[in-house]
């Protein structure tokens, strides 16, 4: 069975116990002598707070109650200052997207049946975002998973998302 030691991080503790489906943790000091158990109401809360901890980390608030209530109660000017940078990086990220469906603006024309699927296109890349968003806080959170083999499992899952999504619609484009 595995066991954490007495300095182990809570974290690790908590995705441990997830792992291997336990309702208590062993606890060890560094001889590996037995000094107790976390039990299942300890390892809920610590869950809970990790989970919260991810949360306002991908937020951009550093640490959980004073940043973020002052967050939630700032004044809308320092709110917006917190959001523009974002948004405005979002807005590049449409200005590009718009210089690329310019590229095709003679395929466009030829089939303007095309363009209908700009909405769609949106809405798919929104909630391919927010899936994408949600599963990496979960991963980050009940895994050892680093960031490199996260990036790289979401981009393929992305490209297998997207490969089937271009066969579905190419039938209805191209006719």
């Amino acid at each position: 069975m595995p066991v954490v030691r007495v300095d182990e991080d809570q974290e690790k503790l908590a995705s441990l116990a997830l792992h291997h489906r336990l309702t208590l943790v062993p606890v060890v000091n560094h001889g590996g002598h037995f000094l107790g158990v976390v039990p299942p109401l300890a390892l809920m809360h610590i869950l809970r707070h990790e989970h919260v901890e991810d949360l306002h980390r991908l937020a951009g608030i550093k640490r959980e109650t004073h940043q973020a209530r002052e967050a939630m109660e700032s004044a809308p000017l320092r709110r917006a200052r917190d959001h523009l940078p974002w948004l405005l990086l979002g807005l590049a990220g449409s200005a590009l997207a718009t210089q690329v469906v310019a590229q095709f603006e003679v395929q466009l024309q030829h089939r303007i049946a095309i363009a209908f699927f700009i909405p769609g296109l949106v809405y798919i890349a929104d909630a391919i975002g927010t899936q994408t968003e949600a599963i990496a806080v979960r991963r980050l959170s009940l895994s050892h998973a680093n960031l490199r083999s996260l990036l790289g499992g979401e981009m393929r899952t992305g490209l297998l998302i997207g490969l089937t999504l271009a066969l579905v619609t190419l039938p209805l484009v191209w006719g």
